[in-house]
């Protein structure tokens, strides 16, 4: 009885000094929807006062419909259309899935229904147009969290600046975290498609996307050899064979901090070398793993990329391991997932995979964006205009 007795003080004494080593902080196991959207825009240096917005349902209501009537006219745009695919983008299923909630499901977050990319196309295409930025000095109030989701490689950048309230859910790689940049969804290659993999590494596409992209694959081809195909005159067909056939694919940063590539071999089961430009953009990193499955390399780091796929190649036991690990993370980089993974945002954020990280410096090949206007020359014609004066005081530009 007396050496039972001793057990229960020991490990009473052991969990209590595992407490006391744990973080007084809160954890995201039980974070609210309210401290979530606050510690989230905390890591970027964004204050807002979490006592306000528990407090302010009524008011929430008022900025949400007003929000959701000044945006009306940015939904229901033409979806573009990139390398075949028309649709739908992450975008558009977002807004599709949510729209109809009831708006106390997102409180104290403010969703903005927004075709962000299917509009700039259209801006792209003809000539700049005030729409947007009006709809969106109608809608901000700077006292609530606001949340866009956009595909955009250069991301929505000029609006962030202006309205640093915006929490950006990025898969072009500007934002407050990182989701998946999907263009379709490619079946999970039977084991049959896996015991043709010969490949060992490959890479279909154009290099003048990024002007680094030429000495990137010269740098990985010293160690490993490579089926590289950089005309423009191959078709998606065989960029899918290629992949399938592919153990590694080549997939450094493109116009944004990453690129479609890199999400389409992981879903035909290549394991993609990524090559990142300032900032590794990963979606659900750290609650994923991505060493178990890919290699992550800066560019400055290219070689060491080429040095490790030779030495993994070599390995039967160690590259078997990361194809498994692969085909496990299969199911979160669908269309389905990453609207489940934004759902939890709004139920249980603690079961969410997604995770903020202090929003990095603006990067986009184009420069600026291709929503045409500086940030500095569109803020200095809204703040002429007579509908902005009373809601955007200065310009933080």
């Amino acid at each position: 009885m007396r050496g039972i007795w001793c057990l229960v003080v020991i490990l009473t004494f052991c969990v209590g000094q595992r407490a006391k080593a744990m973080p007084t902080t809160t954890t995201w196991a039980n974070v609210s929807r309210t401290d979530w959207a606050v510690q989230c825009l905390a890591r970027s240096n964004v204050s807002l006062d979490s006592q306000f917005l528990k407090a302010s349902r009524e008011e929430y209501l008022g900025v949400y419909n007003r929000t959701f009537e000044a945006t009306r006219q940015l939904r229901g745009l033409p979806m573009h259309r990139y390398r075949g695919y028309r649709g739908p983008w992450l975008e558009n299923l977002f807004i599709s899935k949510f729209q109809d909630f009831d708006p106390l499901h997102f409180f104290p977050v403010v969703p903005l229904f927004i075709q962000w990319t299917d509009y700039s196309r259209i801006v792209h295409r003809m000539k700049w147009d005030w729409q947007l930025p009006t709809a969106l000095n109608k809608s901000i109030d700077p006292r609530f969290p606001y949340l866009a989701i956009s595909d955009h490689d250069c991301g929505i950048f000029q609006f962030q600046r202006l309205y640093p309230n915006i929490i950006v859910l990025s898969g072009g790689g500007n934002g407050h975290a990182a989701l998946p940049l999907l263009k379709e969804v490619y079946p999970q290659p039977s084991k049959d498609e896996e015991r043709k993999r010969r490949i060992q590494m490959s890479f279909q596409g154009s290099i003048t996307t990024s002007p680094q992209r030429v000495t990137l694959i010269n740098k990985l081809t010293k160690y490993v050899p490579c089926e590289c195909i950089t005309d423009n005159k191959q078709t998606v067909e065989s960029y899918q064979k290629l992949l399938k056939r592919s153990i590694f694919t080549i997939a450094p940063y493109g116009i944004g901090r990453t690129s479609y590539r890199m999400f389409e071999a992981m879903q035909y089961g290549s394991m993609p070398i990524y090559l990142y430009n300032d900032v590794p953009w990963l979606p659900y990193h750290p609650r994923l793993d991505w060493s178990r499955f890919a290699l992550v390399h800066s560019i400055t780091d290219a070689e060491a990329a080429g040095k490790k796929a030779k030495a993994i190649l070599a390995n039967s036991t160690h590259r078997q391991e990361m194809q498994k690990a692969l085909q496990e993370v299969y199911s979160v980089f669908t269309y389905e997932s990453v609207m489940e993974q934004i759902s939890y945002l709004f139920t249980a954020p603690g079961r969410s995979l997604i995770r903020c990280i202090k929003a990095p410096p603006h990067w986009c090949w184009y420069g600026e964006s291709i929503f045409m206007e500086s940030c500095q020359k569109m803020a200095k014609s809204i703040m002429k205009s007579n509908w902005s004066k009373k809601r955007l005081k200065r310009v933080p530009c």
